[in-house]
């Protein structure tokens, strides 16, 4: 009899709960980036939160712990997400030709009246900031894929390039620029070219697939469409240092445009999406070695690796549906050394 009863009451505990949450929201957080429109996903620093923009919901943060449900960003009607601040926190979005900040409870950070951005800003290809936070360099979808470097709030524009079809921070005021099959390396503060870095190694240039920066060894590398890896060293001392032909460290073959990630303390760890799969090289004994690497594996030919954090700790997976879509799937991914 007793059973009989606990059924009912259960049951109806169970509706009131759908009723004060609402159904939807109940399920969205089993259903990481939900959307019909999400061309937009960004990582903070140390991989725990991700934006992501949503059409008819503005722009959603998500735990990458699955833990806590989405909180959706105050005022985020038409914004998309760009960058994380060096605190991790602070999202830097585009929104109504101009750039908006919100904190990670989802309020929006208001600038005061005296504070007015250098210019109306819109379509941003990506922005980023350097490491202290101090500059942010914008990089525009314009005609002339125009790079500006601004100050923190964009009040004042410090360093403008044209033509430019790849940006990396390296150290604090220093950035690597790329055009079509060359790199610079450019002072900010100075406003000064400090060197020309050739991609080709004696052959005919090729055009950049991927670029990317370690921090603690101060190693810029860069991934050509050929699959050649280039790597330089960004010390005060080497940027001195009369140019000379560079050759290939190796050749990692064809990998996802802009899908290459630095990593790793004992060893530095190349990570890029390549032809459905995420695949991991780490520098060893003087060239590179592959790595065994573990993810959730696709299930048909419709499905994708879409993302990969800084780190490459987390992939996005990219699955169509039905009535929905599409829906962008958060991962984990491990590596291994190759057993030989």
């Amino acid at each position: 009899m007793k059973a009989k009863v606990l059924i009912p009451v259960v049951a109806i505990a169970a509706l009131l709960i759908v009723a004060a949450i609402g159904l939807p929201n109940l399920f969205k957080a089993a259903v990481p980036f939900q959307s019909k429109d999400n061309t937009k996903l960004v990582f903070n620093q140390d991989e725990t939160i991700v934006a992501t923009a949503t059409r008819g919901e503005g722009v959603l943060l998500w735990s990458t712990a699955g833990t806590k449900p989405p909180v959706r960003l105050a005022e985020s009607d038409l914004a998309i997400p760009l960058c994380f601040q060096p605190d991790g926190q602070t999202l830097l979005g585009e929104q109504n030709g101009g750039l908006a900040y919100w904190l990670p409870n989802g309020a929006r950070v208001g600038l005061g009246q005296n504070t007015k951005p250098a210019r109306v800003r819109s379509n941003l290809r990506e922005a980023a900031y350097c490491q202290d936070g101090s500059l942010l360099a914008l990089h525009h979808s314009d005609k002339e894929k125009t790079l500006e470097i601004v100050s923190h709030y964009d009040t004042a524009t410090i360093l403008e390039l044209k033509d430019v079809e790849w940006v990396c921070w390296c150290q604090q005021d220093i950035v690597a620029v790329g055009f079509e099959s060359h790199l610079e390396l450019w002072s900010v503060n100075g406003e000064k070219k400090l060197k020309t870095l050739d991609i080709g190694g004696g052959k005919e240039p090729a055009k950049i697939q991927g670029l990317c920066y370690h921090k603690e060894r101060k190693a810029l590398i860069c991934v050509t469409q050929r699959g050649d890896v280039y790597h330089w060293l960004t010390t005060h001392d080497e940027i001195r240092r009369k140019s000379e032909p560079v050759r290939p460290s190796g050749n990692i073959g064809a990998i996802k445009h802009k899908s290459l990630r630095a990593s790793g303390s004992d060893h530095l760890i190349l990570s890029a999406i390549g032809d459905k799969e995420v695949k991991t090289w780490r520098f060893y004994d003087g060239g590179i070695e592959p790595m065994v690497t573990n993810t959730e594996p696709l299930r048909n030919h419709y499905e994708y690796y879409a993302d990969l954090s800084p780190s490459a700790k987390w992939t996005t997976i990219y699955r169509p549906s039905e009535g929905i879509g599409h829906v962008l799937w958060l991962a984990p991914v491990t590596t291994d050394v190759k057993k030989k």
